[in-house]
């Protein structure tokens, strides 16, 4: 993975990733909301079925499963080309490895753990 220095990725608003100061093209919507939903779990494994409920809700793809399958393999090769982040999959779910401090998401609940514990 890169160094905090390059690798930025951004939940706070639109959902980016970008290295080196440039953005990464992480998809489409729905795609980057799977990103979101893995980030969002912080280290936590998220279940299939926990994505598909997050990204579609009530209104799932008949062949939903396999969209998703196709998001997870396409961010997985994108964020490792970018050197980003990594997809593990185990059977229970999938989990998002990054560095802590590129996202914002995990530095705005640090900060805000340290200033309540001031």
């Amino acid at each position: 993975m890169t160094s905090e220095a390059q690798a930025r990725i951004r939940l706070l608003g639109p959902v980016e990733v970008s290295t080196g100061g440039r953005l990464v093209d992480v998809g489409h919507a729905r795609q980057r909301s799977v990103l979101a939903v893995l980030l969002a779990a912080r280290r936590g494994r998220t279940t299939v079925e926990q994505l598909i409920d997050r990204v579609w809700g009530d209104h799932p793809p008949p062949r939903a499963r396999h969209v998703l399958h196709s998001y997870l393999s396409r961010l997985r090769r994108l964020l490792a080309a970018a050197r980003v982040a990594t997809l593990p999959r185990a059977r229970d779910g999938y989990w998002i490895e990054v560095d802590p401090s590129s996202v914002d998401l995990y530095r705005f609940h640090d900060a805000l753990a340290r200033a309540r514990a001031a």
